[in-house]
């Protein structure tokens, strides 16, 4: 009985430390894969009370690069996003969230949509 006592706060520990706060699945640093040459994009987020915030980095093969702020909603496993990029575009992102791997559409104002896939880092 002495040993079941003390291996029960040691589980939800490990448990806790391997998943996480609940709530804050969304939270930390997320990278788009398998970019090609010269392109990447990145953010780091933050939620509280389902309210997300971060930045992030992006950049186009042969084209522009830049920053974003983003800024939306987490109500678990979905994200409604906003980004705003640095050279004026923004674009909505929703997206959801499975084992470190966030998917969706991002769409932009003029209406054209781009798949969108970020793996936690």
């Amino acid at each position: 009985m002495r040993i079941r006592t003390l291996l029960l706060p040691l589980i939800a520990a490990t448990t806790l430390a391997c998943t996480g706060p609940a709530g804050n699945e969304i939270e930390g640093t997320w990278k788009a894969p398998n970019q090609v040459p010269g392109a990447s994009f990145t953010l780091t987020l933050s939620e509280r009370a389902g309210s997300v915030s971060g930045t992030g980095a992006y950049a186009i093969e042969a084209g522009p690069s830049g920053t974003l702020v983003v800024t939306g909603g987490y109500t678990a496993p979905k994200a409604n996003l906003t980004f705003n990029y640095s050279d004026g575009r923004s674009a909505t992102y929703v997206a959801t969230l499975d084992s470190g791997r966030m998917a969706g559409v991002e769409t932009f104002g003029d209406g054209t949509t781009d798949s969108l896939v970020l793996n936690r880092q």
